[in-house]
């Protein structure tokens, strides 16, 4: 459900920098007439996500059909409080909107900016809450993002220019709406390091994809967010392919590579 509220409101703000940098008459309008557009566009990536699931046939239990049920409403909150909110300068020009920059791996930042001075990689961050207790814990893991590491990669490698920060837009809706603006500076050795460490993640994931390296495995198959959906698959089928759709819903495009 947070995945699904995170990329449909991340559909709506793209929505509304889309119209921001391509559409001069749109910039002047009036601020409810832009967020309502931008709450549509985010309103529309939730029923498609909807949609998605009722494919894969996927089963809700009552506490999911609940959350769900909310998950409008949140959304435009979220999206009205930000844009009413919105930290970003209106005078920084807006160089790319959720472009996909296929030639440097899975890169597509949600907003490039130019500040005046250089360019600047932008992500949105939406939580539901975020106790004060694991507040710190997550700034400091935004610090030291392996995406926004690659993005301000990416971003210089494909505009050929230096980009020496990135910057996340934390937004937090409950108990209380807050948005806050955070910059973080990017050391050329720490970037440097970055990608000696992702050429090596990719070189892997390419020979486990050929066949020609063993996938990495775990036994601790958990994170915070709790326990892997894979389990079965690796502990008790022990990789059997052809016992997958016991378990597991397949989706055709994945399938044709197994």
């Amino acid at each position: 459900m947070s995945a699904a509220l995170g990329g449909a409101f991340s559909a709506g703000m793209a929505s509304y920098n889309f119209d921001y940098r391509y559409t001069p008459s749109f910039a002047e309008g009036s601020l409810q007439t832009q967020i309502e557009l931008a709450q549509s566009a985010a309103l529309t990536s939730l029923l498609n996500k909807q949609r998605e699931w009722e494919r894969a046939g996927f089963q809700l239990n009552e506490s999911a059909k609940n959350s769900l049920a909310v998950l409008p409403i949140r959304l435009k909150k979220a999206i009205e409080k930000t844009l009413q909110n919105y930290p970003i300068p209106p005078e920084w020009s807006v160089l790319a909107v959720e472009q996909p920059l296929q030639d440097y791996g899975n890169a597509r930042p949600d907003i490039v900016l130019h500040d005046g001075v250089a360019p600047l990689v932008v992500d949105y961050k939406l939580k539901l809450t975020l106790d004060a207790r694991y507040r710190q814990k997550t700034l400091v893991e935004f610090g030291r993002s392996w995406q926004m590491n690659h993005y301000a990669w990416a971003c210089a490698e494909a505009m050929n220019q230096k980009i020496d920060r990135y910057a996340i837009i934390l937004v937090v809706l409950e108990p209380k709406f807050s948005i806050e603006f955070l910059s973080y500076p990017i050391q050329p050795e720490a970037l440097a390091q970055w990608l000696r460490f992702a050429q090596q993640t990719w070189a892997d994931m390419e020979a486990e994809d050929n066949g020609t390296r063993v996938t990495r495995g775990q036994t601790k198959c958990a994170n915070e967010f709790g326990p892997c959906p894979y389990i079965r698959y690796c502990w008790e089928l022990f990789g059997e392919s052809h016992l997958l759709s016991q378990d597991y819903v397949g989706i055709p495009e994945i399938q044709e590579g197994i």
